[in-house]
């Protein structure tokens, strides 16, 4: 885009060669004989100030969850590992599961830190002001529906060390099946009443 507001620009010069534009709300003056230069000055700069504006973003965003609890997860069947893939942070709402915007207070982040452990920051929903990191273990079961988000995130490429994508689609085939699928299900549910109660119990005493 810059460069093809320069290079029109380029073709009006004054009598004496020199070119005048005014790119958002900068004023650029400059000789046709420069024109490349000021480019290459012009497209630096607005890479530079492309990463303070990203980096300050991000440094908001960090301070909004910054109250939010963190688990991280181990796996402890070394036969069921986590994947990863060119687009391994998950940020969704914890209960439809759509992104929903950057801040929005429900939002669950998610990733795969190595081949056995996940990571998970709590929605802003449940944050009361104590920064901690919870150490949990949990079983094949997670693996299938944590690696199905890393996969259904991917841009282009699943990674993960050899073999792990096969281990990865055969787990996710086995859980298919109804039968296998309808018990797993039940213990999820299992699971998520428990958390639940566990939220509620730490809202009740961060609330007294």
């Amino acid at each position: 885009m810059n460069e093809e507001i320069f290079n029109r620009a380029a073709q009006f010069p004054n009598e004496q060669g020199v070119v005048k534009i005014t790119v958002g709300e900068t004023k650029i003056e400059f000789h046709l004989d420069d024109l490349e230069k000021v480019k290459n000055e012009y497209n630096e700069k607005s890479r530079q100030d492309f990463l303070v504006s990203h980096l300050e973003y991000w440094a908001d965003f960090v301070k909004y969850k910054f109250d939010c609890a963190i688990n991280v997860i181990k796996i402890k069947n070394s036969k069921t590992p986590l994947i990863t893939s060119d687009n391994p942070v998950s940020i969704r709402h914890i209960n439809t599961n759509r992104f929903e915007g950057l801040y929005d207070p429900n939002a669950v982040i998610t990733m795969p830190l190595d081949r056995s452990h996940f990571l998970e920051i709590h929605p802003n929903k449940y944050a009361d002001g104590q920064t901690r990191i919870n150490r949990l273990t949990h079983d094949q079961d997670y693996v299938v529906t944590t690696n199905k988000v890393t996969a259904d995130g991917a841009t282009n490429l699943l990674i993960a060390y050899k073999g792990d994508i096969e281990s990865h689609f055969n787990l996710q085939e086995h859980y298919e099946d109804p039968v296998n699928g309808s018990k797993a299900l039940a213990k999820a549910k299992i699971k998520f009443e428990k958390a639940n109660e566990c939220r509620e119990r730490r809202s009740i005493v961060s609330f007294y």
